[in-house]
């Protein structure tokens, strides 16, 4: 049994860096008098797409993995009542994920 469990993990681990390629390095700035909220409570950037397209008022999103603040922040979760621009990763971020709430 031991024996299937290894190579089972194997894949399972190969299968994500898959599908965080899925989405668009990127982040959103906010536009006009928009704001910027944050939630360190979400974790991965399927996790913050929905928590965006399922929070009232939510147009766009920027997931940084990695966060450490708050201490032990698993990343952060920013996300914008009005997209007022999509760039290009900050130089700092290791890596920043984002999109936009299609409606």
């Amino acid at each position: 049994m031991t024996r299937f469990l290894i190579p089972a993990a194997l894949l399972a681990c190969l299968a994500l860096p898959a599908a965080a390629q899925e989405f668009e390095e990127c982040q959103i700035l906010p536009g006009g008098g928009a704001s910027s909220n944050v939630d360190y409570n979400q974790i991965g950037t399927a996790a913050c797409a929905e928590f965006c397209a399922a929070t009232e008022g939510c147009a766009g999103w920027t997931y940084t993995p990695h966060n450490f603040n708050p201490d032990g922040a698993p990343g952060e979760c920013r996300w914008v009542t009005e997209v007022g621009s999509v760039e290009p990763p900050a130089e700092t971020a290791s890596a920043n994920f984002c999109g936009q709430v299609s409606g």
